[in-house]
């Protein structure tokens, strides 16, 4: 984790005084895409199952669908937080 922060505080530090720079540490660089990639599918599941809802439930099909997928919503909401979460270490880190 140190590399990552390391990473995260040359960035930032750059990014304050308008110098350009991206980091050649594979580690924070793939770290950071894909928390973002995991945040942007998250949102789009569940987006996903509010639409596929509203389709069953406007013809009265499988009214028990998001009863039964809750534990999976419970866990994507879970998943986001901690998304969040490590947001928050990332830009406190700088």
């Amino acid at each position: 984790m140190a590399d990552k922060k390391t990473s995260h505080i040359i960035m930032e530090t750059c990014k304050s005084l308008g110098i350009e720079y991206k980091s050649v540490n594979p580690n924070y660089v793939s770290y950071c895409e894909d928390a973002t990639k995991l945040g942007e599918y998250c949102t789009e599941i569940l987006a996903l199952i509010d639409k596929i809802d509203n389709i069953l439930e406007k013809h009265q099909i499988k009214a028990e669908f998001k009863e039964k997928i809750s534990k999976e919503v419970s866990d994507l909401h879970t998943l986001e937080h901690d998304l969040i979460k490590l947001a928050y270490q990332l830009k406190e880190k700088k």
